[in-house]
């Protein structure tokens, strides 16, 4: 966040959005994201530890990024265009929402098109997506997931109007989920081409 100046969150529910919106107010009863915000510094700044410093960093950070967003909108990923206007952005991201979003496992990669619809070109889409697994925890049950893996997403990649040449894929295995189905996360940073 230090590198940004303006964030505009998009969600399929309005009550996601409206969660948001309490907790960039300061709500009481909004969620507690903190323990999200600790675990970023934790990796960006591991000296921190467990410390006061690491406390007081989180809540700067989190009134930083609370400042930044400037926008909440609907999005639809099963729309031509996600948010319905046109709007293209610099930079896209969207952390394991695509292979969830679809009616049936067979709509990711409609669904990654139309997500791509959102960069300027020259612009950047960072993607976070669960490999290998079928479903999504979400609340008390689970959402549909397509199983993806690297070698679909590269499939995916050489048809998509994104940079292939230029695109890093990265797994990333997590150990603290070796007694689960999931075989850890799929990292996507593409630029889309200049025009």
């Amino acid at each position: 966040m230090p590198h940004v100046r303006e964030f505009h969150l998009a969600d399929f529910l309005l009550s996601n959005l409206a969660e948001v919106y309490r907790w960039q107010q300061g709500e009481a009863e909004a969620h507690d994201w903190d323990a999200y915000f600790r675990a970023v510094l934790e990796l960006e700044s591991p000296e921190l530890g467990f410390s006061a410093d690491l406390q007081r960093a989180a809540a700067s950070r989190k009134s930083l990024l609370a400042a930044c967003v400037s926008q909440l909108r609907l999005c639809d990923l099963n729309r031509s265009h996600p948010l319905g206007d046109g709007v293209q952005y610099d930079l896209v991201t969207a952390f394991y929402c695509v292979e969830t979003a679809g009616g049936s496992p067979y709509d990711w990669p409609w669904l990654l098109n139309n997500l791509c619809s959102l960069l300027t070109p020259g612009g950047t889409l960072f993607l976070a997506l669960l490999r290998n697994q079928n479903f999504y925890p979400s609340g008390q049950g689970y959402l549909p997931a397509a199983c993806l893996d690297e070698t679909e997403l590269q499939v995916w990649l050489a048809s998509s109007p994104l940079d292939q040449t230029n695109a890093q894929v990265e797994v990333i295995r997590l150990s603290q989920w070796e007694d689960t189905e999931c075989s850890g996360i799929l990292l996507l940073d593409a630029p889309r081409p200049a025009k």
